[in-house]
């Protein structure tokens, strides 16, 4: 992309539009700016005035409360060197409310530790319900998270790709697959999870984060979530 570039900038300036400001478009803008400097002009479209989309701290009952990007995943290498460059504290979590309450599809409650005494107990009740089910997501969704996080090894060589698709199958076999089922159907047979776990608490995790049903949405943004 570099060289193509690089060839247009010997007879005109090269402009590149970018179509909006959230962290997508500005992560966008900020990597051309960094990559070609000020040989390129840069326009970002952005309707709502403002930069940064659902990264927004807002008021709420007296306290400062983050209504985007409230949690980031250690493996997210951008999201934290934009903090470490930018000077933005990054706090771990030190104290988490593990009060928790399940609901199946139809919102009926399934699963509740409101009433448990130490969050000790949590793991004890959820192991109790959903089994084996547990290890084998957590040890499914960290081996795809290690096949994911090659994207950054490949853009750090400069390997680029004219579609989705073919990124995703450099990554992984597994990604393209992924996104040509849905994400209950996939939990189902590809991971070996039972009715239980799709039900509740894929559901719940999945609905919570997405506003979505499991059986709506394709495999590959329900995993790697």
């Amino acid at each position: 992309m570099e060289d193509a570039v690089d060839a247009q900038l010997r007879d005109q300036q090269a402009g590149f539009p970018v179509v909006g400001g959230g962290i997508g478009g500005a992560s966008s803008a900020y990597f051309l700016r960094k990559m070609f400097g000020n040989k390129v002009s840069i326009t970002l479209f952005e309707k709502s005035g403002r930069i940064g989309g659902r990264i927004k701290a807002v008021p709420f009952c007296g306290e400062t409360c983050e209504s985007g990007a409230s949690a980031i995943h250690s493996s997210n290498y951008y999201m934290t060197s934009f903090a470490n460059q930018f000077k933005i504290p990054l706090v771990p979590l030190k104290s988490v409310d593990h009060r928790l309450l399940l609901f199946e599809e139809g919102y009926k409650p399934v699963f509740s530790n409101i009433t448990d005494q130490t969050a000790f107990l949590t793991p004890i009740h959820l192991f109790w319900r959903y089994g084996l089910n547990l290890l084998r997501a957590k040890f499914y969704l960290m081996a795809r998270i290690r096949e994911f996080t090659q994207i950054y090894t490949l853009q750090e060589r400069g390997e680029c790709f004219t579609s989705p698709g073919l990124l995703l199958k450099k990554l992984s076999k597994h990604f393209p697959e992924m996104t040509k089922c849905t994400f209950a159907e996939w939990m189902r047979k590809e991971i070996g999870l039972d009715e239980k776990y799709i039900n509740e608490l894929g559901f719940g995790i999945f609905s919570g984060n997405y506003c979505q049903n499991s059986v709506d949405a394709h495999a590959f943004v329900g995993e790697l979530m």
